[in-house]
């Protein structure tokens, strides 16, 4: 009976000792500080094969990747960084508000006019739903965008007097 009280105390003792001996640290432990990267410095290098330019136009730019860290609207997410920090007009041209060339009316009337795809940031009524601009600051008609005067006729003009509507003027003000 002693000798097994005796193996009971000294598995104890032992037990004791190592959690004891190994509960404190006797120097403080090395902290690595490691950046995490996804993206190396390429894909902010223009003219490299791996510039996020050139990679989102080989992937037809199908950026729904890019929303898990810099968020559902790209305006930084976790990693709060947006498009917008480099990109003031993201995701259109700077000539997206002018006429002409790289204007939102060519463009519309080059696709066919899928308003549709402005109602995702702009919303359902185009009132500047996720972004800062509002379609409806230049498009003051009653339908915004969609009034028929905004391509026919005079685009300032009171939409609900049909004479102001036709002929059909041209997008670019002739």
């Amino acid at each position: 009976m002693m000798d097994r009280k005796m193996k009971s105390f000294l598995s104890l003792a032992v037990v004791a000792a190592l959690l004891f001996s190994c509960s404190t640290p006797q120097e403080p432990a090395p902290v690595e500080n490691q950046a995490v990267r996804i993206h190396d410095t390429a894909w902010n290098t223009p003219g490299s094969p791996q510039f996020h330019g050139t990679v989102l136009a080989g992937k037809n730019y199908d950026s729904a990747d890019c929303r898990q860290c810099h968020g559902d609207d790209y305006d930084g997410g976790l990693v709060q960084i947006s498009c917008r920090s480099c990109h003031a007009s993201y995701p259109h041209p700077q000539t997206w508000a002018g006429q002409g060339q790289g204007s939102h009316a060519v463009f519309l009337q080059t696709e066919g006019y899928p308003l549709g795809s402005c109602t995702g940031c702009h919303g359902a009524d185009y009132s500047a739903e996720k972004q800062n601009t509002s379609c409806l600051s230049c498009h003051v008609q009653e339908k915004g965008p969609e009034a028929c005067n905004t391509c026919h006729g005079q685009f300032d003009a009171d939409a609900s007097d049909l004479r102001n509507a036709a002929p059909p003027a041209g997008i670019a003000g002739e």
